[in-house]
């Protein structure tokens, strides 16, 4: 979706190196970032110039990918403008980039979903986040803010599409950092156009732990499935993914979230795995 193959395969390869490297990092890790980023960028270039001179026609590229790159939505608010979508254009000011938080005190609880636009809503209430990593106003060096607030956004299908299902999605970033406009903006936008509500999660990062992380995943599922007749919906077609980073957090989720509630662990593979299916099967370009 952002180019070929090769260097999209680089990319994903080194943001786990990045995100097994990160196991490690505490508090005050501005400078891993800061290499974490150089590194994505230096090994992009790289690939980038070994691709250059091979033969267009090899059979490890897919056929007519560039040509079918998405640029941002005209439609677009210019708070969420992320470009040609094309991986040359990737820099670390695209890569750290960070999306519009949601107005005022606007959460998923006291907030009605919105399809007609794209909406961004606090996962959590102000002082009600649950966690159990402490992150103090002392600490520094990290993506977020030590007062961070979790939340969602809500990029609808295109006017006229018909929606199909929803598509909770994590971008990567080795846990350092959340690549939404290199990631997540340009699949919402292409995602939108074969009839998939996106969710766009901005979970929280280091120094929080990934079960932490998968609890505000979990609070996106269930805003998506208690608003899917508002978005014109099933609320068994969801499908939750991401890039690298985003990927595993996605898998944390599956694999271990229990509220205790109503949300078990078998009923939530029994859900990825009927969606996906579902999700591969719709995926197909407009007639």
């Amino acid at each position: 979706m952002m180019g070929k193959i090769q260097p999209m395969a680089a990319f994903l390869m080194i943001m786990a190196i990045f995100t097994a490297c990160g196991q490690t990092a505490n508090g005050g890790s501005g400078s891993s970032l800061e290499q974490g980023v150089e590194a994505v960028e230096e090994a992009i270039h790289a690939e980038r110039k070994e691709t250059s001179v091979q033969k267009a026609d090899r059979d490890d590229l897919r056929e007519g990918t560039s040509a079918n790159t998405v640029a941002a939505p005209e439609d677009f608010p210019e708070e969420y403008d992320y470009g040609s979508g094309r991986i040359s254009d990737w820099s670390s000011e695209w890569m750290l980039k960070k999306m519009p938080e949601p107005k005022g005190n606007e959460t998923v609880l006291n907030t009605a979903a919105d399809p007609k636009r794209i909406q961004a809503l606090y996962l959590w209430e102000e002082g009600n986040v649950p966690a159990v990593t402490e992150f103090t106003e002392d600490m520094s060096g990290y993506f977020d803010e030590w007062d961070f607030r979790p939340f969602v956004t809500a990029i609808p299908v295109r006017e006229g599409v018909e929606p199909k299902g929803a598509v909770v999605l994590m971008a990567g970033g080795a846990y350092q950092f959340r690549g939404n406009y290199t990631d997540a903006l340009p699949t919402a936008a292409a995602l939108r156009e074969y009839g998939f509500q996106t969710f766009i999660v901005d979970y929280r990062l280091r120094p929080y732990t990934q079960e932490e992380g998968a609890l505000d995943i979990a609070r996106a599922v269930r805003f998506v499935r208690k608003n899917a007749a508002v978005y014109g919906i099933d609320p068994e077609n969801i499908a939750v993914m991401g890039f690298s980073a985003g990927g595993i957090q996605a898998g944390e989720f599956l694999m271990h979230y229990d509220e205790g509630g109503g949300m078990e662990r078998h009923w939530l593979l029994l859900m990825f795995r009927t969606s996906w299916i579902k999700f591969r099967r719709m995926l197909r370009r407009p007639e």
